[in-house]
């Protein structure tokens, strides 16, 4: 017996594999693989940052009614922030004068959203392209601030961001150089004028030094034409929503006033087409038009139409 039969006795006490323990495992790992992807496939849909090879902006909007401009750019690995002082006082179409502080307020109030008001407020007396934003609890004022404040909006979602594009632009918080200007760069530079406790803004100051650090939109590389014509009957109007979407890169070839007093905005396309389905995205996401029709463009010249009605101060 001896050792051979210590090993025999130890061999027939081994409790064989139940194989439904294996293929149950295995089971586990593939539904949780498939649960992964289908999650990635939709916020890949709704993402406006994941694939997106251009620079994308946002705004960040913190505690007392800080507003900071924010801009990656993913050719650069830069963040450009640009902030915006609480008492900088400015003009809008749809509420009158207002301060900056009090913007997050206002569209709060009802149960709106402050964050989308902000951002749309922000985008139109910028006249850039802002689709992000994202709600802090605490006022942001250095990189590591913002960077802690991305952290916190992705972790309580205050942000119309999806989950996969708070991810990427995190670890591009991290991974990117900053560039932070000051309210005193501003001043100098003529954007901001001071008048005692209050800021003023200059337009065309603002347009100036904006575009010269924020100039790669990634939209007239489409090659599409564009024309817009006023049926609002407020005056101004037009030519606000065709300079903003000349700051995005289209080419508005005409702007005209119509006779109409329209409420509704309405775009009209000359047909489907790759390039003219990708701006139609961006419209709907920057200025919220979703009013879209096929007819005839050829009196413009133009393949897309924007027929500005009385909702499109809103924007302003």
């Amino acid at each position: 017996m001896g050792r051979g039969g210590r090993r025999e006795r130890r061999e027939r006490v081994q409790i064989p594999r139940d194989p439904r323990i294996t293929y149950g495992f295995v089971a586990g790992v593939l539904l949780l693989f498939m649960c992964l992807a289908g999650w990635v496939y939709q916020e890949a849909r709704r993402s406006l940052v994941f694939g997106n090879p251009h620079r994308f902006n946002m705004i960040e909007v913190g505690a007392g009614g800080q507003v900071d401009f924010l801009s990656f750019d993913p050719v650069l690995r830069r963040v450009f922030v640009l902030p915006f002082p609480s008492n900088l006082s400015i003009r809008s179409r749809s509420v009158g004068e207002y301060r900056m502080g009090a913007l997050y307020s206002l569209g709060s109030y009802g149960g709106g959203s402050g964050g989308e008001f902000t951002r749309r407020k922000v985008q139109g007396f910028m006249k850039v392209p802002i689709p992000g934003y994202l709600v802090t609890g605490v006022a942001e004022t250095t990189a590591s601030d913002l960077q802690r404040g991305l952290w916190n909006a992705f972790l309580q979602k205050k942000t119309n961001l999806s989950r996969l594009d708070s991810a990427v632009l995190l670890t591009r918080a991290y991974s990117y150089l900053w560039k932070v200007a000051t309210v005193d760069d501003l001043v100098r530079a003529g954007v901001f004028e001071q008048r005692g406790a209050d800021y003023l803004y200059h337009p065309e100051r603002l347009q100036q030094y904006v575009g010269t650090r924020l100039f790669d939109w990634g939209v007239g590389s489409e090659g599409v034409t564009v024309a817009v014509v006023n049926d609002s009957g407020l005056n101004g109007l037009g030519n606000d929503v065709a300079d903003f979407l000349t700051n995005i890169g289209l080419d508005v070839v005409a702007v005209r006033s119509g006779t109409l007093d329209a409420t509704s905005t309405v775009v009209t396309i000359s047909s489907h087409t790759r390039e003219i389905d990708s701006i139609l995205v961006i419209m709907k996401s920057l200025f919220g038009f979703t009013n879209v029709r096929i007819g005839s463009t050829d009196q413009y010249r133009a393949q897309i139409v924007v027929t500005v009605g009385t909702d499109a101060q809103d924007l302003f």
